[in-house]
């Protein structure tokens, strides 16, 4: 560089022909600007930024994110005006990946602003007026920028200024342009959380209803998205005859639009409705509308609103809830769409768990039995992944899935078969050892000898677990001479039998004998010819060594992973390594 500064340098980057060199050199503005200090920062190197707002596209890109954090480096919040000229100029920008950048970078600014700094706040103020009059600008980019900013800005505003952005903010929910009132309404649940609550019931409630009612269909589905949030703001500050009134005549006349759009807008988050308006209304009309969009003519209607189904539960009672939902769940267990019996299953499993054994064997039995003989893999599996949760809370529903629990043992699914082991476990605690006995017992260790090794090493770590919540005595007669034969199987088998060493490893209550017979095998294991196998061992024996309580069962795992460090194959004597320095 001679004895050019960085600054001088770094205009001669800038000014390339070449917009690699251009942008690459941009990316280094603030080490340059560190290095100049914060007057020369204002002063020269933000004048200098100001004639390159004309660059292209990826350059302006790298400035937008860059002046983010240029705060510190021109003298703190105090001096933060500095960067809104060129932060005007971006917002005006056309290609919208600037303007976004340039809007989170102002936000970020905002961010670190405070009541205490007046001059830097009333000058991003004047430059929101700015950006948001129709004649800012060539086209409408810089109405659209000031939208991100309305929430940030707000925040730091005395009473009287805030006025003036709702009103503005008003007219930009009406403007004449489609992407900048979608830009607006976009923004509406971030200012209400900010709006005092006698302007949430009054102006902005009045503003709501005109976004719901947007002759554009895209503004329409943005507003209704938010209308479940609104409603839950307007609870929390005791607005319960403005959600009587004003809002539960909109989600009925939602639930039933001719637009397929709106209804599936109108569910995502219904769920947040059971706690927002009264139980009376809930009961008596929100929740109907509810099952009629889970069985709505979309399927993308319908997913949405399966999920949002379980919170009604405690609202309406049991009786109610079972007695809307049964005859629904029915239709939908036949469902064209795989997708929408899956969330079936997952609501009938949850339901169940909390309406109690009487509800669950009139109304949901058949149904979830009907749903573990779905043609679709996938349905099935859902119902097998609550497994845990029906043991616990409905073991009567358990019991009656116990045949068909059996058969998807053998099923051709491996991920069918393997989250039956998943489950195991919890069968064992909830229902007891008799009945993972009876029933489950003889297909667990049949997986063992599985063909896909995530079901057999699934099933190795499944079975120690299994122990552990058994008699000691019988995990070593019953369990353990399973996993022995395993260690002459091929080479994946004894892979997996490793995983089950390392398990029972971890059990407190091991005796002296299933100890020392892991550690042997485990031992033996250190030995094979396979160096993957030579590889677990070394990891098994860590945990041995760290578990053992005899000095001569450690001296032998401490000798032996010795010598897997001096071991011939270099991976082998690498994770031996770092397993003797663990």
């Amino acid at each position: 560089m001679g004895d050019a500064s960085p600054f001088d340098f770094f205009r001669q980057e800038t000014s390339n022909i070449d917009v690699e060199i251009r942008t690459e050199a941009m990316k280094k503005v603030a080490i340059v600007a560190a290095l100049s200090g914060p007057d020369k920062s204002r002063t020269e190197i933000l004048a200098y930024l100001q004639t390159k707002l004309e660059d292209m596209d990826q350059v302006l890109l790298v400035l937008s994110e860059k002046l983010g954090n240029f705060l510190p480096l021109i003298g703190g919040p105090d001096h933060s005006q500095a960067l809104i000229p060129i932060f005007e100029i971006l917002c005006e920008t056309e290609e919208i990946t600037v303007r976004d950048m340039v809007v989170a970078s102002i936000n970020k600014i905002l961010k670190q602003l405070g009541p205490a700094h007046k001059a830097p706040v009333q000058a991003f103020f004047e430059m929101f007026k700015r950006l948001s009059n129709e004649e800012a600008g060539e086209l409408f980019y810089a109405r659209v920028s000031c939208c991100h900013i309305v929430s940030e800005l707000y925040r730091l505003l005395n009473d009287s200024d805030r006025a003036q952005v709702r009103e503005i903010y008003s007219r930009l929910c009406k403007d004449e342009l489609t992407i900048v009132r979608r830009a607006a309404a976009l923004q509406f649940m971030k200012l209400a959380v900010l709006m005092s609550a006698d302007v949430l019931v009054g102006d902005y409630l009045a503003l709501m209803h005109v976004l719901v009612s947007d002759e554009s269909q895209t503004i329409q589905v943005v507003a209704i998205e938010q209308l479940c949030t609104f409603a839950v703001l307007l609870k929390e500050n005791n607005h319960t005859s403005a959600l009587s009134t004003e809002l539960v005549p909109l989600v009925k006349s939602f639930a039933d639009s001719p637009s397929w759009k709106v209804r599936q807008a109108l569910s995502k988050k219904f769920g947040s409705f059971a706690k927002a308006f009264l139980p009376a209304e809930v009961s008596a009309e929100v929740f109907t509308c509810l099952m009629n969009l889970i069985q709505d003519m979309e399927p993308e209607v319908r997913s949405l609103a399966i999920l949002e189904v379980l919170p009604f539960l405690e609202v309406v009672g049991t009786a109610q809830f079972i007695g809307e939902l049964a005859p629904a769940a029915v239709h939908l267990s036949q469902d064209p769409i795989p997708n929408v019996r899956k969330l079936l299953a997952d609501l009938c499993v949850d339901v169940a768990a909390k309406v109690g054994p009487e509800a669950v064997a009139m109304h949901l039995s058949d149904l979830i039995m009907k749903l573990m003989e779905d043609e679709d893999a996938m349905v099935r599996l859902r119902i097998i992944k609550k497994l845990p949760i029906i043991a616990e809370e409905a073991p009567s529903l358990c019991t009656r899935l116990t045949e068909s629990l059996k058969a998807l043992f053998t099923n051709t699914n491996w991920r069918v078969r393997k989250q039956l082991l998943t489950a195991m476990p919890a069968i064992v605690k909830h229902m007891g050892q008799d009945y993972f006995l009876d029933h489950f017992f003889a297909p667990t260790l049949s997986l063992l000898k599985d063909q896909v090794d995530e079901v057999r090493t699934e099933c190795c770590v499944v079975l120690p677990l299994i122990s552990g919540l058994s008699n000691p005595t019988w995990a070593y007669e019953a369990v353990f001479p399973s996993i022995k034969v395993m260690s002459t199987g091929e080479y994946l088998v004894r892979l997996s039998m490793i995983t089950a060493l390392e398990g029972f490893l971890k059990l407190d209550s091991l005796s002296d004998k299933f100890y020392a017979d892991v550690t042997a095998l485990l031992l033996g294991s250190a030995a094979d010819k396979v160096p993957n196998i030579r590889i677990r061992a070394a990891q098994a024996i860590n945990v041995a060594i760290a578990v053992s309580h005899s000095a001569a069962f450690k001296d032998k795992l401490q000798t032996a992973l010795h010598e897997l460090v001096k071991d011939k194959d270099r991976d082998v004597r690498y994770f031996a390594q770092k397993a003797a320095h663990e």
